[in-house]
């Protein structure tokens, strides 16, 4: 439901699904994905977070259970995948590497057109990166690097932007301001976003709505962040008692036992 009131556009329905590769990994899902929703999916390390991204982007088949894109279509995406999975030796530059965003509404086997390298110049421009874009993409630090995939994700406009714990090579600083580029990207293109982390503070920085996949994929949770990122989930979700504290006004930190948590 948008701020107004209106029930905004489903994109993605989960009915009952049980997902994984040869056998079920998590308990059977219902999730709904909205219009404009920016949905964190929250959990330790080898919880499932990323098969379940994996399911919802179509990637990867249920098992069981059904995956229903209630507009007769499978949503556009754009996808940006974590920094240590990128092979260090890309051999394009910042801007060819934006570009392949742009491939999909080209179609096969066509020339990019003016107005297609006019949208790339304009996203390397939001994401701050005009002085480096004839760089090749190893010359960038791990920062520049996420916000060029970030570029080549939006480029093209996607319904859904799907980010796979994008921050997760990134110090403090630079993860709070690729988060800060996303919420704003997000907001100017009305962009769903789902958000793969396993770091409170990212969660709360970005979420409108937070699934929790317990440790041991024992149980999965859902609702409006507020909701979900409570002391009382969020020490069931770590075994141990946390508390949250906000900080700069966007972020919010557990703390357990007096020590700050990332």
């Amino acid at each position: 439901m948008t701020d107004d009131g209106v029930d905004a556009q489903e994109l993605i329905r989960l009915c009952k699904a049980e997902i994984g590769y040869k056998e079920p990994i998590l308990p059977p899902i219902d999730l709904t994905v909205r219009a404009g929703e920016r949905i964190a999916i929250l959990g330790p390390n080898g919880a499932g977070k990323s098969t379940l991204l994996r399911t919802l982007t179509g990637v990867l088949p249920v098992l069981s259970g059904k995956v229903e894109h209630p507009s007769g279509r499978r949503p556009t995406m754009g996808y940006v995948p974590q920094s240590q999975k990128l092979d260090g030796a890309f051999p394009l530059t910042t801007r060819e590497v934006v570009l392949m965003g742009r491939y999909r509404a080209l179609g096969v086997g066509r020339r990019p057109k003016p107005a297609d390298h006019e949208a790339v110049r304009d996203a390397i421009e939001r994401v701050g990166l005009t002085a480096q874009s004839s760089l090749l993409f190893r010359q960038l630090s791990g920062g520049q690097r996420q916000r060029a995939l970030l570029a080549r994700a939006m480029v093209g406009h996607p319904e859904i932007l799907a980010l796979d714990e994008p921050t997760s090579e990134l110090d403090p600083g630079a993860e709070h301001d690729l988060l800060a580029l996303i919420h704003t990207l997000v907001d100017e293109q009305k962009t769903c976003v789902l958000f793969v982390t396993h770091k409170v503070s990212g969660a709360a920085a970005l979420a409108s709505h937070v699934v929790i996949i317990h440790h041991g994929a024992s149980r999965v949770e859902s609702g409006p962040v507020a909701a979900m990122l409570t002391s009382v989930r969020l020490s069931a979700l770590y075994g141990l008692p946390v508390e949250l504290a906000s900080v700069d006004r966007c972020f919010l930190r557990p703390t357990v036992d007096g020590e700050e948590q990332p």
